[in-house]
């Protein structure tokens, strides 16, 4: 019964003979492109949100890994995030290791305002690639006070950093453990693009993967006849 109104949407779609005719993409990073909202440049690093010397009185916290739609930012758009850490002396005048787990969609990650990486149109699944960055000795500097800021670009479906929390960790090059970085992070938002719709061909309707019949007929369906 929870389902009966999708399927009955889905039914509708399907077998209606005047929809309108819409351009169909090959990918999702395609109608993006062509279609989905644009950024409209790094207005934060302009404005100093990499720098350790930032004043962060107007910055909210987020625990992360997890998404901002879940956290106080329902849309999609363009988001910063920052954590101050404090790191062994010990690590001074060494190359480090950041990992941020996975990022939804694409990211710009600063240390002490110096870009160290990030990922874009290049990779499709962006969204889901753990990120790991080699943080340079001179970066690194000579004070044990460092700063981490991540720009997340998301332009349709969740966005932020997602983890899992054991992926995000901050580690000498040559040590196997290091300081965890999940938990309290800030958090401004740069660009507000709303809820973004993507196209049908990428939701739930009846030519997608993910519309009820085709999760029956393909998933379900093949492993009736065997015993569970």
């Amino acid at each position: 019964p929870d389902g009966r109104e999708e399927v009955a949407a889905g039914d509708a779609e399907a077998f209606h003979k005047s929809l309108p005719e819409v351009k169909s993409y090959t990918s999702l990073d395609e109608w993006a492109h062509a279609e989905g909202p644009k950024d409209a440049g790094n207005r934060g690093l302009a404005e100093g949100w990499a720098e350790p010397g930032l004043d962060e009185q107007a910055w909210k916290a987020m625990d992360l890994p997890g998404h901002w739609q879940k956290q106080g930012h329902p849309g999609s758009g363009v988001l910063w995030f920052r954590k101050t850490i404090d790191i062994p002396s010990h690590w001074l005048g060494r190359d480090l290791t950041l990992r941020l787990g996975a990022i939804d969609k694409h990211d710009d990650t600063y240390v002490n305002g110096i870009r160290i990486g990030g990922i874009s149109w290049e990779n499709p699944n962006a969204w889901c690639t753990p990120r790991s960055y080699r943080v340079p000795a001179a970066v690194v500097g000579e004070t044990t006070r460092m700063v981490v800021a991540v720009r997340a670009r998301s332009h349709v479906y969740d966005g932020g950093l997602t983890g899992p929390a054991h992926a995000m960790c901050l580690q000498r090059a040559d040590e196997a453990s290091g300081l965890p970085l999940a938990g309290r992070w800030l958090w401004k938002v740069e660009q507000d693009w709303g809820q973004v719709a993507a196209p049908p061909q990428f939701g739930n309707g009846p030519a997608t993967p993910n519309a009820p019949h085709a999760m029956f007929d393909c998933r379900l369906n093949p492993l009736i006849p065997y015993g569970l």
